[in-house]
C-alpha cells in the first residue's frame, strides 16, 4: 500500500515527484543520513540523502536520470544524493552492515514501507567485511578534511569523521547504533579499558572535543587520521585474526584472506563500470584479489601517506597506486601533491562499483544459501516423514 509523503518540507516534495516522474520501476522513496536521524544541524539543513528503491534487474540504467534531478536540485539551492537500492539487497542483505543501516536509520517517506517488513538479522549476524567496509567510510570522508595542495583544514568534517569513527566503536562493542556523541560516551563508559578491544584513544579524543577543549586543525586532522586508521587496522586484526605489524604483509595477508568471493566481486565491477560509464580497464585481471578489498588498503594508504610536516610519503603513495594501477584508468604522476589529489578522486569516482561488487556479490550468495538450506530442510522433512510411517 503506496503512501504520500507527510514532511511539510517543500525539498522532499520535489524530490519524490521528479522520481516519480522519471524512474517508472520506483516502489519507494527512503530518506536516510543525518536529516532521517534528527542529527543535521542548521548549516546541514540543505542535504538531502535518499534511497530510491527499485524493482528491476535494470536498476543501473536509470542512475543518469538520477543524476538528472540532483542537477535539479542544485539548480533549487540544495544538495541532494541519490543511491539506488534494489528490492534484491532488501530481501537478502541480512548479514550486511550497510543494509543494516538503511533498516534502523532510514525513513520511508513515499511508497512502500519495505524498512518495517524486511529481515535484514541484528548486527552480531553482520559479516566481518561489511565492519571494514564500515571504516573505510570513516577514512573516506577524512580524506576530504585536509587539501595538500593548500595546506587547508576542515575543521568540521575532520570532527564529523571522527564521532562516525566513535559511533563504529559504540557499535562494535554494545551492539548499539548511538546517534549523539554526549549519548555515545555514555553508553561506552563501562566497557572502558579492558573490555574494549580497541578505540579507548579515540573516545578519549572526542570527549576531549566535548569538553571544549580547543585543537590546533593539524594536531587535530593527524590525531583524527591516527585513530580512524588504528580503528580500521583493529577491525583486521579482530576480524581476520591477523596480527603483523608490518603495513605491506597485513595488507597481502588481508588480500589473501578475503579472496574467496573475489571473483563475483570483480566482474560485477568491471561489468556495472562498463555498462554504466562505459568504461573498461586494459590491466583488470578478474582472477585477482578483489578489487572491493584493494580500494579499501588503497584509502588506508593514501591517508598514511600524509605527513605532519605538510609532505607526502612516496613510498605510501606508491602502494596506493600499485593496488589500484590495475582496477582503474590512470597515470601516475612525479608531483606527489598532484598525484595525492589524483587517487583522492580515483576513490572517489569508482568506490561505488567496488563496493557494488561486495554488496550485490554478498545478495547473491544470501540467496543461494537460503536455496540450498530450504532444499536441505524439505529432504529433513521427507526422510521424516518416510521413516514414521
Amino acid at each position: 500500500m503506496k503512501h504520500h509523503v507527510s514532511f511539510a518540507d517543500e525539498n522532499l516534495r520535489f524530490i519524490c515527484k521528479n522520481i516519480q516522474r522519471s524512474v517508472p520501476f520506483a516502489t519507494s522513496i527512503i530518506l536516510h543520513g543525518s536529516r532521517a536521524t534528527g542529527e543535521a544541524k542548521r548549516k546541514d539543513n540543505r542535504d538531502y540523502d535518499i534511497f530510491v528503491v527499485l524493482k528491476t534487474p535494470l536498476s543501473p540504467l536509470y542512475l543518469k536520470r538520477l543524476k538528472g534531478i540532483e542537477a535539479e536540485a542544485r539548480k533549487r539551492g540544495f544538495k541532494l544524493d541519490l543511491s539506488i537500492l534494489p528490492t534484491f539487497r532488501l530481501k537478502y542483505g541480512r548479514g550486511d552492515l550497510s543494509a543494516y543501516f538503511i533498516k534502523v536509520t532510514g525513513a520511508t517517506v513515499w511508497g512502500r514501507d519495505y524498512l518495517r517488513k524486511c529481515n535484514l538479522g541484528n548486527i552480531w549476524e553482520t559479516i566481518d567485511r561489511s565492519w571494514i567496509q564500515y571504516g573505510v567510510y570513516v577514512m573516506r570522508r577524512l580524506m576530504w578534511g585536509y587539501d595538500p595542495s593548500t595546506g587547508r583544514f576542515d575543521a568540521d568534517g575532520i570532527l564529523k569523521a571522527l564521532i562516525v569513527c566513535c559511533r563504529l566503536i559504540v557499535l562494535f562493542a554494545t551492539g548499539e547504533y548511538v546517534v549523539k556523541p554526549e549519548d555515545m560516551l555514555r553508553r561506552i563508559q563501562s566497557y572502558r579499558g579492558y573490555r574494549l578491544l580497541f578505540g579507548d584513544e579515540a573516545i578519549n579524543l572526542l570527549e576531549k572535543i566535548l569538553e571544549g577543549r580547543s585543537w590546533d586543525k593539524s594536531s587535530f586532522f593527524f590525531s583524527v587520521r591516527d585513530e580512524a586508521i588504528n580503528t580500521y587496522v583493529s577491525l583486521i586484526r579482530v576480524l581476520f585474526g591477523i596480527e603483523d605489524d608490518d603495513p605491506k604483509a597485513l595488507t597481502s595477508k588481508y588480500l589473501r584472506a578475503t579472496r574467496r568471493r573475489a571473483l563475483l566481486e570483480n566482474l560485477i565491477y568491471a561489468s556495472s563500470l562498463f555498462a554504466i560509464k562505459r568504461e573498461a580497464i586494459p590491466r583488470f585481471n578478474p582472477f585477482g584479489p578483489s578489487v572491493f578489498d584493494k580500494f579499501n588498503m588503497a584509502t588506508a594508504w593514501l591517508l598514511m601517506s600524509l605527513c605532519r610536516n605538510g609532505s607526502i610519503d612516496s613510498e605510501s603513495i606508491h602502494e596506493t597506486y600499485s593496488l589500484l594501477s590495475d582496477c582503474v584508468n590512470m597515470q601516475p604522476s612525479k608531483d606527489n601533491v598532484k598525484f595525492w589529489l589524483t587517487l583522492r578522486d580515483v576513490i572517489r569516482r569508482y568506490y561505488h562499483y567496488a563496493r557494488t561488487g561486495f554488496q550485490f556479490s554478498h545478495c547473491i550468495y544470501t540467496a543461494f544459501s537460503g536455496i540450498i538450506a530450504h532444499h536441505r530442510k524439505r529432504e529433513v522433512t521427507a526422510v521424516s516423514t518416510k521413516i514414521s510411517h
